[in-house]
């Protein structure tokens, strides 16, 4: 089956991620991650691309890029022949590094840009590495909030910072803020960001109405109504997975969907 055709930015802008083989650790330690950096500092300049934001983990990386997409391709390839080929002779190993070929899209207005900046550089968060973005060396957080870029355009870092008027607190106060939007994630990812949105909003609404069990919810039916087509509308969960978070029927869910 032919492979589906990139989409095409009518900005320049993308966000791309790339993934260890099978899920290797392909980052497992500082100096690959210092030897990928320096890979994508050298490439970029090359292929005229701009860095806006990115953060390398251990099985792979985040990058936001402002390119021409055949640029973006070459600038891919180039990258992960070139870091491939050092890290199996590291390693002492042969075969692909890289799962695939990169995955991406593109980002089309102001707001999502600055949403993927955030969702990148929270990545250690959520993994559970860290418990704020500034404390991972490995994203481009801290040459936002810092003097130095290694990286980073720095007409990019200018345009994403005319967001927050230049202002470090309101872009590190941004970053603090849920965002349960799906970005590049993988399927399992996907599912538990609409999992712990749906849990949040059924926390609202028991603090809200005062409620401590779901048996409580379940008398309360027009309350359940509303839950149940908020969950729906805001998360994109099936009827089945709704009715096992509210332990009801599934027949109940489509029953009150509006």
């Amino acid at each position: 089956m032919p492979r589906k055709p990139r989409r095409q930015s009518s900005t320049g802008y993308y966000h791309a991620m790339a993934r260890g083989n099978s899920k290797e650790n392909v980052f497992q330690n500082d100096n690959l991650k210092k030897l990928y950096i320096k890979t994508i500092n050298e490439i970029a300049s090359e292929e005229e691309v701009s860095i806006v934001a990115y953060c390398i983990m251990s099985n792979h990386v985040h990058l936001l890029l402002k390119t021409e997409i055949n640029s973006l391709t070459d600038f891919f390839k180039r990258i992960n022949i070139r870091y491939a080929s050092n890290y199996n002779l590291i390693n002492d190993r042969i075969g692909h590094v890289f799962q695939d070929r990169f995955r991406s899209e593109p980002v089309e207005d102001d707001t999502y840009l600055v949403q993927v900046v955030r969702y990148i550089h929270n990545n250690p968060v959520k993994a559970g590495i860290v418990s704020s973005p500034g404390e991972y060396q490995w994203s481009s957080y801290n040459e936002y909030t810092g003097e130095k870029t290694f990286i980073l355009g720095k007409t990019q870092k200018k345009i994403v910072m005319e967001f927050f008027s230049n202002k470090i607190t309101s872009f590190e106060k941004f970053h603090q803020v849920s965002d349960f939007n799906v970005y590049l994630d993988i399927k399992e990812e996907q599912q538990e960001i609409m999992y712990k949105h749906a849990q949040s909003i059924i926390e609202k609404h028991f603090m809200k109405h005062g409620l401590d069990t779901l048996d409580q919810l379940k008398k309360k039916k027009d309350l359940l109504e509303d839950i149940i087509n908020e969950i729906y509308e805001k998360t994109g969960l099936s009827t089945r997975n709704i009715a096992k978070l509210l332990d009801v029927g599934d027949m109940i869910v489509r029953g009150k969907l509006k």
